[in-house]
Parts: C-alpha cells; sequence; structure tokens
C-alpha cells in the first residue's frame, strides 16, 4: 500500500471514530438521561453543545491552524477528541456530559480538518477527488455498521460501553497516525 493510499484510509479511519462519536449520541441519549438522573427532553442539548463547540472550533481554526505544522497539530487535536470521549464515561450528570461533550466537540473539527488537510498534501491533484471520497466512507460506516454496533454494547453493557469502543478505537488510529 502506497504511502498516500495509507494516509486515505488513516483519515478515513479518523472521520469514522469523529462522526460515530457525534451521532451515537443521540440513540444512546434515553440511556444516559435515565443513567444521569436528567429529562430525556433535554437530550437536543448535548447535541448542540457538541455541535456548537465544533463551530466555534471551526471558526478559530481558520485563523490559527496554518501557523502550526499538520502533524503536531492533528495528533493533539485527534488525541483531545479520544481522551474527551473516554472522559465522557465518567460524566456524573447533565452538566458534565455536556461539558465533555462540548470539549470533545471543540477538539473534533479541528482533527478533521487537519486530516483532510493531510490528504490533500499527500495524494496528487488528479486522485484528490478519488480520495476524498474514500475519506467520506468513514461517515458512511459510522452510520451503518457504527449505530447498530453502539446500541448492541450499550445492550450488552450500558451506555459508556460505546464510548469507550470509540475512544479505544481513536487511541489506534491515533497511534497508527503518530507512527505514520
Amino acid at each position: 500500500m502506497s504511502a498516500s493510499s495509507r494516509v486515505v484510509v488513516l483519515i478515513a479511519a479518523v472521520k469514522f471514530v469523529f462522526i460515530l462519536d457525534f451521532i451515537m449520541l443521540m440513540p444512546l441519549g434515553p440511556d444516559m438521561a435515565a443513567a444521569l438522573g436528567f429529562s430525556a427532553e433535554r437530550l437536543g442539548w448535548l447535541s448542540a453543545s457538541y455541535t456548537l463547540a465544533s463551530m466555534l472550533a471551526g471558526l478559530l481554526a481558520i485563523r490559527w491552524l496554518d501557523r502550526f505544522s499538520r502533524r503536531p497539530a492533528f495528533l493533539l487535536c485527534f488525541g483531545t477528541l479520544v481522551v474527551a470521549t473516554a472522559a465522557t464515561t465518567q460524566a456524573w450528570n447533565l452538566p458534565s456530559l455536556l461539558l465533555l461533550r462540548g470539549l470533545t466537540g471543540l477538539a473534533g473539527a479541528p482533527a478533521v480538518a487537519l486530516g483532510m488537510a493531510i490528504v490533500i498534501d499527500a495524494v496528487p491533484p488528479q486522485a484528490r477527488g478519488r480520495a476524498i471520497g474514500r475519506v467520506m466512507i468513514g461517515f458512511s460506516l459510522a452510520a451503518v455498521a457504527g449505530i447498530p454496533l453502539a446500541l448492541e454494547l450499550a445492550r450488552l453493557g450500558s451506555w459508556v460501553t460505546p464510548f469507550w469502543l470509540v475512544a479505544g478505537l481513536g487511541a489506534l488510529v491515533w497511534l497508527a497516525a503518530w507512527r505514520l
């Protein structure tokens, strides 16, 4: 496998982790609400905290990310996403969960943006469209395979089990990115 192909697979895995971390929140929401003692009517707040933090990170990233080397910045942002995902399992109430989900969104948006920039840098111009298409497969896999797996893991364990799995997978992807 060529170096650019490895980069594409790696960033597709990053996309998978980022999207699954975000979209599994709503199907797991009722279990989270029951376990943490808050009303299921407030589940939209969790999605909003993640989305607003991602938007804020995107706005800040426009001004700052190009000032740093891509690889260390990517490793920092993606590593923070992984740690925040793992920390989500330690939430004890709605405010702590909102804070941790916000931190995850704050780190995830720049990680994905940096990942796409890395793909663009690594892939020749004539192959970029195909490479970006392959990276986007991570989104589809998260929706088609990730959500059913997350729900099954929650059924077998608890609402924290899928977050541990995503954090573990994210840690493996981070290690691969660090090594590459």
